[in-house]
């Protein structure tokens, strides 16, 4: 997963004017626990993941937890995925961008699944 830091959204509107023309961009390769993503009816499902969080040539170990929710409703997209991890900015090798800012955050991110196409 690609994830551009002028694309996020972020609760502080200060930081949120200053990050929205970042070039910094994060790459997210985890496994997850699941065996596979259904595109059929489900019930939500929790998972955890896990794997390397990359920028500027550094990698990070991070470790997260996730819900699957199917979408019965939508004809776009079949499941929304939400992921939740704890991170640090100077774990991530980041300096805190604005004086005061707590280094521990959440990062949620919410990502659309694409049903395949059954032709």
């Amino acid at each position: 997963m690609r994830l551009c830091v002028s694309e996020l959204h972020w609760d502080v509107d200060s930081l949120q004017k200053l990050l929205r023309h970042s070039p910094t961009e994060f790459v997210y390769e985890a496994k997850l626990s699941l065996d596979y993503i259904s595109t059929e009816k489900h019930p939500p499902m929790e998972f955890t993941l896990e794997g390397w969080l990359s920028h500027n040539g550094l990698k990070t170990w991070v470790s997260g937890d996730g819900e699957l929710h199917f979408n019965a409703n939508a004809a776009e997209y079949t499941n929304l995925m939400g992921l939740t991890f704890r991170l640090n900015l100077r774990a991530l090798g980041i300096e805190p961008p604005v004086p005061g800012l707590a280094e521990d955050f959440e990062a949620v991110v919410v990502q659309a699944l694409l049903q395949k196409d059954k032709n």
